[in-house]
């Protein structure tokens, strides 16, 4: 155990804090960043869209997770494993992933729209998963309210 110990906090070497998002501001500084951004100006009806993760993998649904705002599915494992098998697990996921990659204006609009989502996250996470999403494009329905490197969050013009 004491061995252990040490070889977890890599000999006391770090920066001793009770912050879980302090590895964010060196691992990914822009995400940190846009998490800031999320909990200074957004409120408790804001909806975002993320990337669906892997159940308890740390870089899965970090905006919501983070900031508390809620979307539209993080982990569909543990979803499933509280409220058993449900097809609209499978109809969200499927959802998250056409929004993402969707170029017409009229279903992103609808779909945005019944699940109140205000905001669209864009990450490293959403790039690696489905690819260089085309909203920069959509500019009638987005708009871009944060940039920073390869982060970016667009409010939904709804």
């Amino acid at each position: 155990p004491a061995a252990s110990i040490y070889n977890k906090t890599a000999g006391f070497q770090g920066e001793a804090t009770l912050n879980g998002l302090s590895y964010l501001k060196t691992e990914n500084p822009n995400e940190a960043l846009a998490i800031e951004w999320f909990k200074k100006n957004t409120g408790v009806k804001d909806r975002v869209l993320e990337a669906v993760g892997s159940d308890y993998d740390a870089k899965s649904s970090r905006i919501s997770t983070t900031t508390g705002i809620p979307t539209l599915l993080g982990w569909p494992g543990h979803e499933r494993q509280w409220r058993g098998e449900n097809i609209e697990i499978e109809n969200r996921e499927n959802l998250v992933n056409k929004l993402y990659k969707s170029k017409e204006v009229e279903f992103i609009k609808e779909a945005l729209s019944k699940y109140g989502v205000t905001y669209v996250y864009v990450g490293s996470r959403e790039r690696a998963q489905y690819g260089n999403p085309p909203l920069e494009k959509l500019s009638e329905v987005l708009k871009p309210v944060f940039i920073s490197g390869d982060v970016s969050i667009y409010k939904y013009r709804g």
